[in-house]
């Protein structure tokens, strides 16, 4: 299911929330080769899913 079009000011906004969540989870683990953290804005909304929990 397609939550929003992720071309859009909610996409970046969901893209930012991704990058600093995952950015957190890096120093965590010390490990910033996190596959999402590598991502561009580009890659993000080509994707066809979005999971959440």
């Amino acid at each position: 299911m397609k939550i929003r079009d992720l071309e859009s000011d909610y996409g970046q906004q969901l893209f930012k929330l991704q990058k600093e969540a995952y950015k957190v989870e890096a120093e965590m683990i010390g490990f910033a080769d996190i596959p999402p953290l590598l991502e561009t804005y580009e890659q993000f909304i080509a994707m066809k899913r979005f999971y959440a929990i």
